[in-house]
């Protein structure tokens, strides 16, 4: 059950997958995810991955089922040694024989076999799982920091152009005349200050772009236009449900105890190797000689051989191979089990962080809209007291200065909250949408 921590009104902005008139593309977080994870080389290495590892459960498994294989010869003698009573072979010889054998006993070889490939099989699913997760993630990150770029310009170039206005206004208000030097300076320094910034926020657009571009897989010139935005509210689960989710459903863990299980069929694979299998098989063999290379001589009595047996293999001495093979094998069974119960430990610590990391991003936005609040009363006070000519205009700009910085905090507290949120939701096995 989801605990709702809080609903906020919200400057939300921005600029769903299209293609419009002028070739940019208009794409959503959704669709962004779907593009990155379709031109992604990476995903294609491990979905081959995943086919490779099918292929060798289904060699394993044709193990119980019978081999069928042919051998022929076909021989021309040369120099046939001569005796009283005759050559001792004749010109051509051949024999041809169709085998076959079936492995009907082997102590659970080829069951331990079966169920160790269909182990790695099921490691390599989830391994391309993880991989489309971790990538939906980094893209979902990357399309938050370009929305959070992109607001603060916006926020950068309005406080700019405010600047630039009251600039103008105190010349028009002195256009007859020579206005204030003090505040002619002030609001000159405060114009420069701010350019700066409107060209720093202007370069990280860019940057952010750019990393999406890369993680997408398009080309570093194309138009980008972001059809999402940031929710106007933001929850996460109770920590109590968090950790269960975690523990059920992380993708990390899942493959770790997959990675326990494919090691304890390895283990168990290897101590079977030491006892014997029995089979059964039968043949049929055609042979005969003939002076004649087409074995068409009156002469020619060719033979058939039928056979049926069983087949018993027993290995006796391997140098010790077998005795070292068992031993790798479970120490590589502790070395996963400790794999997992570090990784739970990790995993549980960074929960933490995040859900601590989450809540104080909570209280820093609530902050921050009180901070708002007071920033945009101020700031109509001052423009009513600089009409009614009770302030000066340097006094307005500073006002003004101080509801840009509010913005921009909780432009910031705003995406952290969607930033974490997404982690946390990746982290405990589930989809992140905007």
């Amino acid at each position: 059950m989801f605990q709702i921590l809080f609903v906020l009104p919200l400057l939300v902005h921005c600029l769903a997958f299209s293609v419009d008139a002028t070739g940019d593309i208009s794409i959503t977080l959704m669709e962004a995810q779907e593009k990155g994870l379709e031109n992604s080389e990476v995903l294609l290495q491990k979905i081959s991955n995943v086919k490779i590892n099918e292929f060798e459960l289904k060699k394993s498994r044709n193990l119980k089922y019978p081999k069928i294989s042919f051998s022929g010869q076909y021989q021309r003698h040369f120099h046939i040694t001569k005796t009283p009573l005759g050559p001792i072979a004749k010109n051509y010889k051949t024999e041809n024989t169709v085998l076959v054998e079936q492995a009907f006993w082997s102590f659970g070889k080829i069951d331990q076999a079966i169920d160790l490939n269909s182990k790695v099989y099921d490691i390599s699913k989830i391994d391309r799982e993880n991989f489309e997760r971790t990538l939906r993630l980094e893209i979902t990150k990357s399309y938050y920091g370009a929305l959070l770029a992109i607001e603060v310009n916006k926020i950068r170039k309005e406080s700019l152009l405010n600047a630039q206005k009251n600039r103008d206004i105190l010349n028009r208000r002195f256009r007859n005349g020579r206005p204030p030097q003090p505040d002619i300076l002030q609001l000159e320094r405060d114009i420069l200050s701010r350019k700066p910034r409107v060209e720093e926020s202007l370069g990280n657009v860019d940057l952010a772009y750019q990393k999406l571009r890369t993680l997408l897989n398009v080309d570093r010139n194309e138009k980008i236009i972001l059809e999402s935005s940031f929710h106007s509210s933001v929850s996460i689960a109770s920590w109590d449900n968090l950790l269960t989710g975690l523990i059920e459903n992380s993708y990390q863990l899942k493959i770790l105890k997959e990675q326990i299980a494919a090691n304890e069929k390895s283990y168990q694979l290897s101590k079977k190797q030491i006892l014997p299998t029995l089979g059964a098989f039968t043949s049929y063999t055609y042979a005969g000689e003939d002076d004649k290379a087409g074995f068409s001589s009156t002469s020619y009595s060719p033979a058939h051989i039928g056979a049926i047996g069983l087949n018993l293999t027993i290995p006796i001495w391997s140098q010790g191979q077998n005795r070292l093979d068992i031993k790798k094998a479970f120490e590589n069974l502790k070395i996963s089990e400790y794999q997992y119960r570090d990784s739970e430990r990790n995993l549980r610590l960074k929960l933490n962080q995040l859900y601590i990391q989450f809540n104080s991003s909570l209280r820093g936005y609530k902050d921050s809209q009180d901070f708002y609040k007071i920033s945009i009363e101020t700031f109509k006070m001052s423009q009513r007291r600089f009409r009614n000519g009770q302030t000066s205009i340097v006094e307005l700009n500073q006002t003004e200065e101080l509801l840009t910085v509010a913005k921009l905090q909780m432009a910031s507290k705003l995406h952290d909250m969607h930033r974490i949120k997404s982690e946390i939701l990746e982290l405990i096995g589930e989809k992140v949408i905007l």
